[in-house]
């Protein structure tokens, strides 16, 4: 089969290629990927076929970063102008993209290599939807993945870490009196714990645990930042 033609596996390469790992096993329609990834030795390690109870929170498909995956995708139509976009956790990502097909391709397979596609480590489960449409066709789905490895020391783990310590002396500051430094600090604080919640797979409300932390932590901060501006206390009323 042509390497990279059809949009299953465009889509595999696009994730590999910004995430270091791809979705697996989408619910397709029109279409279909099937995916295997191997450790650093080159031995097998997970699959996931589309179609198949895989890429499930409780069994992502599992990627090794010193090791590859190898895709084989297929249309079951000609989809030419195509569009697709990818997102993690409902947040659109810079990966997307349009082609024409003008060769009218339906299948294409290949093979990436984990870590020589992500500017850094990084570790953790992570939630990623795509989708396309064009000509002939559409499809779309999504599925959870985890690269291996401890994820001490990266670099979302380090950003964690200090968003978390920033927020917290955010929200200090909005209990002395700071609104607007509350506010940020609440955001600051809820931005730090999903990534190392991400970091390191804990995700107790599924895809929705990051959007969740984060409008709790800023909640919050706002409260906070009242009640501080409150106990300071404001002018004195005008008497009448």
């Amino acid at each position: 089969m042509r390497r990279s033609v059809s949009i299953a596996a465009l889509l595999a390469a696009c994730l590999l290629a910004a995430f270091a790992t791809p979705a697996a096993a989408f619910p397709l329609t029109t279409c279909s990927l099937a995916l295997e990834s191997t450790d650093g030795s080159g031995a097998p390690l997970d699959t996931a076929t589309s179609g198949s109870p895989d890429s499930t929170q409780s069994d992502p498909f599992k990627v090794d970063w010193d090791g590859s995956v190898e895709y084989v995708g297929s249309t079951t139509v000609v989809i030419k102008n195509y569009s697709y976009q990818v997102s993690v956790f409902g947040v659109p990502t810079p990966i997307r993209g349009s082609d024409a097909n003008d060769d009218e391709n339906t299948d294409g397979d290949g093979s990436v290599s984990v870590g020589a596609n992500s500017p850094f480590r990084v570790a953790g489960l992570y939630y990623v939807s795509g989708g396309y449409t064009g000509e002939g066709g559409e499809c779309g789905g999504s599925g959870w993945f985890q690269l291996l490895g401890s994820p001490i020391g990266t670099v979302p783990w380090i950003a964690g870490i200090l968003l978390t310590v920033l927020g917290a002396l955010g929200l200090v500051a909005g209990a002395r009196g700071h609104l607007i430094t509350s506010v940020v600090g609440g955001v600051a604080l809820g931005l730090g714990i999903d990534l190392l919640m991400i970091s390191h797979s804990f995700l107790p409300l599924a895809e929705n645990t990051p959007v969740a932390v984060l409008l709790a932590t800023t909640l919050v901060g706002v409260l906070i930042g009242i009640l501080g501006r409150q106990g300071r206390g404001g002018p004195a009323p005008a008497e009448t």
